[in-house]
């Protein structure tokens, strides 16, 4: 006996779950059973074309879900997000066939298409994935901090390690762009080359392929002093001047020799003098 398609008009109904439009199409499909159902009158729900486990999409971007079922009698098709959330009318679902269409898609999540009959209930989960920007690293904290150089270190929270990290740092109170190290590919990182006794302020960026997120919290330090065998620090002393002075200076001619005499003058109530005799040779001038 020569197998014969059976037709089953199935209604279709699917409720955008952004656009909140319904929409209803009478469709008739075509298949043909397998052999052994063909002798039997009751089928449990089984599918033929199942929607696919895993998709990516752009934040933002739309994505279509196909489900497909059959048995005997012809199941329905629903589709529910998350756990609890219908996104199929309950009062009147499709037969055989549901297509769901996302749009605009801000996260990701995970859609189930259910087929049921009074003979059981099937379910299909298909996972939509949100590429989007990574988050911000978070605990920035600086360590082993000189003159010239600092070591960060930071974690990420995101669901995915990004692909590398990006270190942004300035002077604090400059106006000025930022430097910038790229490339980085561990949580942690020395921040070379920066001046002396200077306050920075520091952020780190996650990269992935899709882009830079939004920078971490700052981190402001302030380097340290240089080394006092490397720079000498200048002082500046109050000096109560309470004498007058007056220099003379006489010239000898024959040994070439000049004198230069400080005589200082007290002024009451001067307790302190202090005097003294220069003697320089002309020819080193």
């Amino acid at each position: 006996m020569q197998n014969r398609p059976s037709a089953h008009a199935a209604t279709l109904m699917q409720q955008g779950p952004d656009t909140q439009q319904t929409t209803r199409t009478t469709l008739d499909i075509c298949f043909t059973p397998p052999r052994s159902i063909l002798g039997m009158r009751r089928v449990a729900p089984q599918f033929s074309i199942p929607p696919p486990p895993k998709s990516e999409v752009m934040l933002g971007g739309n994505l279509t879900l196909k489900c497909v079922a059959f048995g005997s009698p012809m199941p329905t098709v629903k589709w529910r997000k998350g756990l609890t959330k219908w996104l199929t009318p309950e009062d009147n679902p499709p037969l055989g066939l549901n297509t769901l269409k996302l749009e605009d898609i801000r996260e990701s999540a995970n859609y189930t298409c259910e087929a049921a009959s009074v003979l059981g209930v099937i379910e299909a989960v298909a996972e939509v994935k949100v590429q989007s920007l990574p988050g911000p690293p978070t605990e920035v904290r600086p360590s082993e901090i000189t003159a010239t150089t600092v070591r960060l270190t930071w974690t990420y929270s995101g669901p995915e390690e990004p692909q590398y990290y990006v270190i942004q740092y300035k002077p604090k109170y400059a106006n000025q762009a930022f430097s910038e190290i790229s490339g980085v590919i561990t949580q942690y990182y020395s921040v070379t080359n920066l001046s002396p006794y200077t306050e920075y302020e520091m952020y780190v960026i996650a990269v992935n392929n899709i882009g830079r997120g939004p920078p971490s919290a700052p981190a402001v330090i302030t380097t340290g002093e240089t080394e006092r065998g490397n720079q000498k620090r200048k002082q500046m002393v109050p000096i109560m001047v309470t004498e007058c002075n007056v220099t003379q200076e006489s010239q000898n001619s024959s040994d070439k020799m000049n004198t230069i005499n400080n005589m200082f003058y007290r002024a009451p109530p001067l307790k302190i003098i202090i005097s003294s005799t220069v003697t320089y040779d002309e020819r080193d001038l």
